[in-house]
């Protein structure tokens, strides 16, 4: 089945950190991809909390994310959303999540207010 969610780091952090919208994220969790980008976003930020590698690795480990590898075509996927990074200060990880929800015809999973009128689908979990 092919997914029919496409997280961003804010989302899967709200789940782990328990914070609000963190149960719209549960409930579709089996649903849901992650690009290795977003994942590398999510891994930087707990480690930036104080978190330990090892109990990331396993608090991540136990969720049994879908991780989509960053490759070469979704690179160059990506450029149709180059221009949100000059004009909106988009992150490349946000550029990332939008570029994998477009390939995949998925709806994209955030916090992120800034991603209304996107050219993909987004649900905003809060």
């Amino acid at each position: 089945m092919d997914p029919e969610y496409v997280l961003d780091a804010s989302a899967l952090l709200a789940l782990v950190r328990g914070e609000p919208g963190s149960q719209k994220v549960a409930g579709i969790l089996d649903r849901c991809s992650l690009s290795a980008v977003n994942l590398a976003e999510v891994v930087t930020k707990l480690l930036q909390k104080g978190a330990e590698r090892a109990k990331v690795e396993s608090l991540l480990g136990d969720l049994e994310l879908n991780v989509v590898p960053w490759t070469e075509s979704l690179a160059y996927a990506s450029a149709e959303f180059a221009g949100l990074a000059w004009q909106r200060g988009f992150s490349l990880g946000d550029r990332a999540c939008l570029t994998l929800a477009a390939e995949m015809r998925a709806t994209a999973v955030t916090c992120e207010r800034a991603w209304e009128g996107m050219p993909v689908q987004v649900m905003q979990i809060r």
